[in-house]
């Protein structure tokens, strides 16, 4: 959440973007990312590294309200699919 609330308000649109801000936050998203996918706590770590090395990476990248919940979904699942033994296909993550 301080990720976003530093983000400057003209940032770049990139394909994590979506039309409106989700309805529900960060907080209560990833919680409920712990609840369904069963992932490794390895695999948080492992999100967060992604993220952050993707923003190195791409400077325009940056998480705001729109953007920040589709990164952490796209790097978890990343995570999850590199980091453990058992992972599901991309239909699971998609519901």
């Amino acid at each position: 959440e301080s990720m976003v609330r530093l983000a400057p308000q003209a940032a770049a649109k990139t394909v994590f973007h979506s039309i409106r801000p989700c309805s529900i936050s960060i907080k209560d998203y990833v919680a409920r990312l712990r609840a369904y996918f069963s992932c490794s706590i390895e695999c948080y770590i492992l999100a967060l590294l992604y993220i952050d090395r993707a923003m190195k990476r791409h400077p325009r990248l940056v998480p705001d309200e729109q953007s920040v919940h589709r990164l952490v979904l796209c790097a978890l699942m990343l995570a999850a699919k590199f980091q453990d033994d058992t992972f599901y296909a991309n239909a699971f993550y998609a519901k």
